[in-house]
């Protein structure tokens, strides 16, 4: 294996071991909210204004329809979501978060913008340059 693909690998394996470090962070966080992880992926992906069809959300492409249609039960039921047929095929679900959703949004996702004590820690120059790096990852891989 090349210096350069080895390089690339280690880089990527210290990420995922620093992602999985904060998993139970993430966990405490939507327990917190009252929700589980995938629905507060969920939350995250809606907004309270333009409604969305069930089945084009981000949490769509992680599991089937029943599981998606229990996601969004437990939601509606929590007053967080609120669900309705598509003006243009009743066939079709469409979600939007309501106005206590929204605000348990803003809440994740403050608490979500705070680094873990690790990365607040590491000087201006190091961040600037994980963040020039991990910039050029994430619009290679868009």
């Amino acid at each position: 294996m090349s210096g350069r693909r080895e390089s690339a690998r280690d880089a990527w394996l210290l990420m995922f071991e620093f992602f999985e470090s904060q998993k139970n962070a993430f966990f405490a966080l939507a327990e917190e909210c009252g929700v589980t992880p995938i629905q507060l992926h969920l939350l995250r992906a809606l907004d309270t204004v333009e409604f969305v069809p069930m089945g084009q959300t981000v949490v769509a492409r992680a599991c089937d329809r029943s599981t998606l249609t229990r996601l969004v039960d437990r939601l509606v039921s929590e007053g967080l979501v609120e669900r309705r047929e598509s003006e243009i095929d009743r066939r079709v679900k469409e979600i939007r978060l309501t106005a206590k959703g929204g605000e348990c949004r803003d809440r994740i996702d403050a608490r979500l913008k705070t680094p873990p004590r690790a990365m607040a820690q590491l000087s201006e120059e190091d961040l600037q340059a994980l963040i020039e790096i991990l910039g050029r990852v994430v619009r290679t891989e868009s």
